[in-house]
């Protein structure tokens, strides 16, 4: 786990004992982390999305995002996300995924298609924009709806959307 520093707030290295930005000790800070559960870890400070939703971690952020999709695309769009996790030291979790998705040559596309039609099997691509291109075989534009889940955390089970 990462600690941040209890006076400034920045992230810094796994194997830090001194923060790298001011030179507080972070003595005991990674011990008390490393016990809470992953996505419990408290943000320095809470992200609030435009209709007062304050959101303090990971999990919290997570579950307003699902119930709030357009708002989560809003502020995605808007850059307020990326800036924040960059702030706490993790702009990787909010560019990574389109980027990625993104670098997928055309052929590549073509080849996973190839790869599924005569299997059972279905590759679906969920995302806010074409990425397969002209290797669609079908595009399907979803209104957004709240998801419903069952079971507790960590492990929930969409079952429906409404």
């Amino acid at each position: 786990m990462t600690p941040a520093c209890r006076k400034c707030h920045r992230i810094n290295p796994p194997v830090a004992a001194y923060c790298y930005f001011d030179g507080v000790s972070l003595a005991g800070q990674a011990e008390a982390a490393a016990a809470a559960p992953p996505g419990t870890h408290t943000f320095p400070m809470p992200f609030t999305f435009p209709s007062g939703r304050a959101c303090h971690n990971y999990n919290e952020l997570a579950l307003a995002c699902v119930d709030d999709w357009s708002a989560a695309l809003a502020v995605l769009h808007k850059g307020h996300l990326e800036r924040f996790l960059g702030g706490v030291g993790r702009v990787d979790l909010a560019e990574a995924a389109p980027r990625q998705l993104q670098r997928i040559p055309a052929t590549a596309w073509f080849r996973f298609r190839r790869a599924v039609e005569t299997t059972p099997t279905i590759l679906a691509v969920v995302a806010d924009r074409p990425l397969a291109k002209s290797c669609a075989t079908l595009a399907v534009k979803l209104p957004p709806r709240r998801a419903v889940f069952t079971g507790r955390a960590p492990f929930l089970l969409l079952r429906d959307a409404v």
